[in-house]
């Protein structure tokens, strides 16, 4: 429920190719959207990554930086960087107020 709070939230105050990142970014973390096709996305789409890592809610950005960039160089062919990046993506939508631990 709070994913799509925060997704009309964002919206708002979004810029036109920030909508279009936010929308795939939303229906990959509700389930709409499979692994493939966002990973998909992700390598067509320029700026969709950066946008994701600008994330200021990240605790440490520099380590999911690293994170992102292994992630990239596997291919998202692991089990464990395609969890990882659905927990970055729904994290994403994470608002400050929920103050409980997600992952």
């Amino acid at each position: 429920m709070f994913i799509k709070k925060s997704f009309s939230s964002l919206l708002k105050k979004a810029s036109t190719d920030e909508k279009n990142y936010l929308k795939s970014m939303f229906l990959f973390a509700q389930g709409q959207m499979s692994a493939d096709d966002f990973i998909q996305e992700l390598k067509n789409t320029s700026g969709l990554a950066d946008y994701i890592l600008s994330d200021k809610k990240i605790p440490d950005q520099e380590f999911e930086k690293k994170n992102f960039d292994r992630m990239l160089a596997d291919d998202f062919q692991t089990h464990e960087s395609r969890y990882d990046l659905y927990r970055i993506v729904y994290s994403f939508f994470y608002q400050e107020k929920n103050q409980r631990k997600l992952f």
